[in-house]
């Protein structure tokens, strides 16, 4: 990675040039800067200020943003893939139309966030109340199929995978749904087994839904889902 001086990223912008992939920039001060339509992917922000920064239909995506301040930021149609985004301040941020897919928002200031139904995986990828059925897969390539009851609380982050607290298992088969059974090993919690009409909460459960890899028992909304896993 290149790593670049403010005079040199004021010198790159004022002739026009676009990509700043693979760069780090390192404590700096770029409040207010335009950039916008650039590509940032694979770039590490350490220490910089980015209040009030437009990054609209840029590139960020699997770009290190930790801890910076991003208040005021437009996003808008940027795509933001794999950003990690932990600690960062978002506050009145607008992400509207912009690619969320995996990004990392552990612990960010989300304050009055601007988003809307073209922002992808940013709302609950599952449905927000009422019962459903969803699904997960087992050891052994065993599909388990599960009812979300209405009261169970449930969450998601940044993927298509979601979380809940309490599930009902009802049905578990093979890939093809050619053979059935009554019993299916989880392939995360070691020596946990899912039985065919049982109950299973998850008493670990973590509301905060901006963790995804934590306590819940985690589910795919489609069985295709499941199966890629």
């Amino acid at each position: 990675m290149e790593k670049i001086s403010l005079e040199e990223f004021k010198k790159r912008l004022y002739y026009n040039e676009a990509d700043f992939s693979n760069t780090i920039f390192e404590k700096m001060d770029l409040e207010n800067f335009d950039l916008s339509n650039k590509n940032f992917s694979y770039s590490n922000f350490i220490c910089v200020n980015l209040k009030g920064v437009n990054f609209s239909f840029s590139n960020l995506e699997n770009s290190l943003l930790d801890d910076c301040n991003l208040e005021n930021s437009l996003f808008i149609n940027s795509n933001l893939q794999h950003a990690s985004m932990r600690r960062t301040n978002l506050k009145n941020a607008n992400i509207e139309d912009a690619n969320l897919y995996a990004s990392v928002l552990e612990a960010a200031n989300l304050d009055n966030i601007k988003y809307n139904e073209k922002t992808k995986f940013f709302s609950l990828y599952c449905p927000e109340e009422g019962a459903f059925i969803a699904y997960k897969k087992g050891l052994n390539n065993r599909i388990i199929k599960l009812l979300i009851p209405g009261d169970a609380k449930r969450v998601s982050a940044t993927r298509n995978c979601c979380r809940c607290d309490k599930a009902k298992v009802l049905e578990i088969s093979d890939f093809e749904k050619e053979k059935y059974f009554d019993e299916a090993w989880s392939t995360v919690a070691e020596g946990f087994c899912y039985k065919l009409g049982d109950w299973v909460y998850a008493e670990n459960f973590n509301e905060d839904r901006w963790y995804d890899s934590t306590g819940g028992i985690h589910f795919w909304m489609t069985r295709e889902e499941a199966k890629k896993y």
